[in-house]
Parts: structure tokens; sequence; C-alpha cells
């Protein structure tokens, strides 16, 4: 949380150039099931590709949060498919289509960071579990 405070998304060049943003502007994140509003790395890692006989740029989100930390960003998430992994109840989509646009900054949340509350299960030790996989060893 020190060393990355916020969320970003990493863009191409190209993309950044498109929409008219630079490193540290605001860019809209949009899939059919929500929108954010998120700060842009502009990187020449990512660059434009052909999909399908389209130009298409991938775009990488970092997120800012973790097991025992702070939230204090829009959730990546919160934009993917609503599809569940069976073993570990967490989205289990890692890759999908969005639309990165100008921002709308009314849309930009303040920054306010708040604790993660997780059920007291989730902190409590796991019997016959190797101390890697025990709750406190997520950190």
């Amino acid at each position: 949380m020190g060393l990355q405070p916020r969320s970003f998304i990493e863009i191409s060049p190209e993309l950044a150039e498109s929409i008219g943003v630079t490193t540290g502007g605001y860019v809209s994140v949009r899939s059919p099931r929500n929108e954010i509003q998120v700060r842009a790395l502009v990187t020449p890692r990512l660059r434009i590709g052909v999909i399908e006989g389209r130009q298409a740029s991938i775009a990488g989100r970092f997120v800012c949060s973790g097991y025992k930390g702070i939230v204090c960003d829009p959730i990546t998430n919160d934009l993917s498919p609503a599809d569940m992994a069976g073993d570990g109840l967490i989205p289990s989509s890692k890759s999908f289509v969005v639309k990165i646009d100008k921002p709308d900054m009314n849309k930009v949340e303040k920054f306010n960071e708040y604790p993660v509350e997780y059920p007291a299960g989730m902190s409590e030790p796991i019997p016959d579990t190797p101390w890697a996989a025990q709750p406190e060893g997520r950190n």
C-alpha cells in the first residue's frame, strides 16, 4: 500500500493518444456490468494488436487491495463477468473486453481508504494445513 497507494490501468501509447490522456490522468473503463474511473499509466509494454482482423489494445489493471489491507479505489472485479470459480469463490475470468475512453470527472471517487472487514473464520488457523496456506501467511 505504501509503495503503490492508488490503483491504475496500463494502456498503450496509441490508445492514450487516441483518447487524449497522459500518465496520471483519469480514464473511464466500462464493461456491460459497470463503469469505473481510474488513473492511467501509459507504457510501451502494451501495444495495439489484431484480434479477428480488427485492431485492439491490451490493458493491464493493477488492483490496490489485499487479504488484510485497505481498499482505496474502484474494484476491477466490478467490471468482470459475474461467473465464479467454484473452488475459490472468486471471479473466474481474468481477461475480458472493456471500453476505455475519456473519463467522466463527476464520477471520479475521492480517495477514501477503509479497512477490509473479513469474517472471523478467515483469520483462524486451519487444522492440518501448511503455514503458507494459513490465513496469517497470506499477508
